[in-house]
């Protein structure tokens, strides 16, 4: 009756265990082949939510050589804010593509991946236990 559920459940869980897998490698390769480089906060964009509740995004100044700045948005906020304007952080990019950019930090790099894993771990779990639990 549940078999099909659980069967969804676990396949989904593997699903996530592979995108888990491939934003890891895409880190480890734009850590491997990027350029890292200093970063100024130049602005905190305020956002309102449903709920009225305000969250802070910094929005970074890099350069790619010395006369091309660039401009990057941090796709994460916070209810306070992690940087001040003026504040330096390292960032990671890819030379061939400027939309890949990543805060040089734990969460910064690999919280996809963590979230995903998590996913998969739960999916994987709950389902493989009930189809070992089913089929022996």
């Amino acid at each position: 009756m549940y078999l099909p559920f659980y069967s969804v459940l676990f396949s989904l869980g593997l699903l996530f265990l592979g995108f888990s897998m491939y934003q890891f490698n895409k880190t480890k390769t734009l850590l491997a082949t990027g350029t890292k480089t200093e970063a100024t906060v130049i602005e905190l964009t305020r956002k309102r939510d449903s709920e009225g509740d305000i969250s802070y995004s910094p929005v970074f100044e890099y350069y790619t050589s010395p006369e091309n700045s660039r401009i990057f948005n941090s796709p994460a906020s916070t209810s306070t804010p992690t940087y001040q304007v003026g504040d330096q952080a390292q960032l990671v990019f890819n030379p061939d593509d400027f939309s890949e950019v990543r805060i040089v930090s734990y969460w910064g790099l690999y919280v996809w991946t963590i979230v995903l894993a998590i996913l998969a771990s739960i999916s994987i779990i709950i389902g493989g236990g009930f189809l070992l639990y089913t089929f022996s």
